[in-house]
């Protein structure tokens, strides 16, 4: 799991009462090279969510219930973040922490 805290700047916060901020991209690297972007809700990602192995539809998801290993291509090897635009409405540090799922 990875929980994410990513404020916005104090003009950020202000341009948000007018407009809405600057979406938020999330970049995964999967184990075979291939890369997968999703846009990202700062406040949800601070309650965490499932990064590897990658889920991204019913299959994939049917497959953690499965006592098999999950392929090793699913499994993610690199994260990276980043505003589209408008880099200043972000804080620059957030704080990162991955939890490791008890089986």
């Amino acid at each position: 799991m990875l929980e994410l805290d990513i404020r916005p700047t104090l003009i950020g916060r202000l341009i948000t009462l007018l407009y809405k901020p600057s979406p938020l991209f999330l970049t995964l690297t999967l184990a075979d090279g291939s890369r997968r972007s999703f846009r990202l809700v700062s406040g949800m990602a601070r309650s965490g969510f499932l990064v590897s192995p990658l889920v991204e539809n019913v299959d994939d998801f049917m497959a953690l219930s499965v006592t098999s290993p999950v392929p090793d291509v699913r499994r993610v090897t690199h994260v990276s973040l980043a505003p589209s635009s408008r880099r200043w409405q972000w804080q620059r540090h957030y704080e990162v922490r991955f939890v490791a799922l008890q089986p």
